[in-house]
C-alpha cells in the first residue's frame, strides 16, 4: 500500500512522526509484527519517504494503518523536505476524504525536552 488512494474510509489512519532515530520504523514493525524490516542501524537515516503498513489488530471491528514517515534533521532532507512529503501525504488524504485517526510524534527517550527545531516542526501539525 502506497497511496492514500488505497485506504478506505473504514480504516483507521495512524501517523507516526519525530525525529530520525528514534524509533519510529522499528516502532511500527512491532505493532505490525514485521521483524526489523527497512530499520537503519547505522548513523545515517533510513526512512526515504512516507510509506503506509498494515497492522492486523483491529480496533472497534476496523483495521488499522500505521503511517511511516522521514524523520525530521534527516540525513540526506532538510526539514522543509519532510515536512513536504508529511504535507503531501496529509492533502491526498484529505482529498479522498479519509481522515486520521491519530497522530503519534515520537522523540528520544533521554531527551528532557524538544529542542528548538523538533519543537517548530511539531508545532506546525
Amino acid at each position: 500500500m502506497e497511496s492514500p488512494g488505497e485506504l478506505s474510509t473504514d480504516e483507521r489512519i495512524i501517523v507516526v512522526m519525530g525525529p530520525t532515530g528514534v524509533g519510529k520504523t522499528t516502532f511500527i514493525n512491532c505493532v505490525a509484527n514485521r521483524g526489523d524490516r527497512g530499520v537503519g542501524h547505522g548513523i545515517e537515516s533510513c526512512t526515504p519517504e512516507v510509506s503506509l503498513v498494515n497492522v492486523e489488530h483491529t480496533v472497534h471491528g476496523r483495521k488499522v494503518v500505521l503511517v511511516d514517515t522521514p524523520g525530521f534533521d534527516d540525513t540526506y532532507k532538510s526539514d522543509t523536505e519532510i515536512l513536504t512529503m508529511i504535507a503531501s501525504f496529509l492533502v491526498k488524504t484529505y482529498t479522498n476524504n479519509l481522515k486520521l485517526d491519530t497522530i503519534l510524534y515520537l522523540h528520544r527517550i533521554i531527551d528532557t525536552r524538544m529542542t528548538g527545531s523538533l519543537l517548530k516542526n511539531l508545532k506546525l501539525f
